[in-house]
């Protein structure tokens, strides 16, 4: 029998906002506000209603396009956080619409339309349909019977299924997922691993000091230790997101030979397993080796920068 999914499945208070009920999910320290939620959009802006409604220039997630890396299953609640960054992030990247609807609340997502009333609540409607069709054929077969009529825009995730999701929550999961995206990190890709930290409320500062061990092969000598560390501060401290200056230090550390790739990334165990009937490692490892360019003297130059958002 379906479980109603009309009602709140835990206790809360009236209060108790989006931010408050993820805190329940973080696991190294208390959450005060909800960071990773603030795009970089500006404060105020406007969208022509009329214009999105009459061309239809939304873009709709089609049924098989995957926004996350894995589908969400009842006994992986706990990693909740993880999952649900992954879908904001690359649902948000598709139009401007959809950041504007991801960035803010319905009050305020509505004040950013200029057009007739008419249009603008056919725009609302449509990305929040967009987003509910998207979110629920990313969840497992394992919340199909229960929540198979539920309409899952954003209110009813970051309200009523969120707390559903407190309910089935198993602190171990955590460490299950972490163990995956360590495990792809060592292969050179660290973006899964940078966006699971960033989804636990973990620091730009923490986030280094959790990667970087990870980029060392053995030993150093002292002269490898100078110019590890050196680099990694310059890294820390350039403009630019977290996980481009990340992986500019990774490919100065494989161009110094500092740092060698796995050669093949761990097929998870979990229940984290890729998608594919038949996963392909290779696609959990940064899109092919860099290639060395040289300049004029023939010496080796570092590679252009990936273009990768964190």
């Amino acid at each position: 029998m379906a479980r109603s999914t009309s009602a709140s499945t835990t206790s809360a208070t009236p209060t108790e906002t989006f931010s408050d009920l993820m805190s329940k999910f973080m696991t190294h320290s208390p959450l005060s506000d909800l960071t990773w939620k603030q795009k970089d959009t500006p404060a105020e802006y406007s969208l022509d209603a009329t214009l999105y409604a009459s061309q239809q220039v939304m873009s709709p997630v089609k049924r098989g396009d995957e926004l996350t890396d894995y589908k969400l299953e009842k006994h992986t609640a706990q990693v909740f956080p993880d999952f649900y960054y992954q879908f904001i992030r690359n649902f948000s990247k598709r139009s401007c619409i959809n950041a504007a609807y991801c960035d803010r609340d319905l009050i305020a997502f509505k004040a950013a339309f200029e057009g007739p009333e008419n249009d603008i609540r056919r725009v609302m409607a449509s990305v929040k349909s967009d987003f509910a069709d998207a979110f629920k054929n990313a969840l497992g077969a394992s919340f199909d019977d229960e929540y198979e009529s539920a309409f899952f825009d954003r209110t009813y995730v970051e309200t009523q299924f969120v707390k559903r999701l407190i309910e089935l929550k198993e602190w171990p999961e955590f460490g299950i997922r972490q163990n995956v995206v360590t495990d792809e990190a060592l292969s050179g890709n660290v973006k899964p691993y940078v966006w699971f930290l960033k989804a636990f409320n973990f620091t730009d500062t923490e986030i280094w000091m959790l990667v970087y061990p990870l980029l060392i092969n053995g030993c150093l000598s002292r002269k490898d230790k100078i110019t590890f560390k050196k680099k990694m501060e310059i890294c820390q401290n350039k403009d630019g997101t977290l996980l481009d200056n990340i992986n500019e230090f990774i490919d100065y550390l494989v161009l110094k030979k500092l740092f060698v790739k796995a050669n093949q990334a761990q097929v998870p165990t979990t229940g984290y397993v890729p998608k594919e009937n038949n996963p392909d490692p290779s696609k959990t490892l940064l899109d092919g080796n860099s290639k060395v360019r040289r300049d004029s003297d023939g010496e080796e130059e570092l590679p252009l920068e990936e273009n990768s958002n964190a």
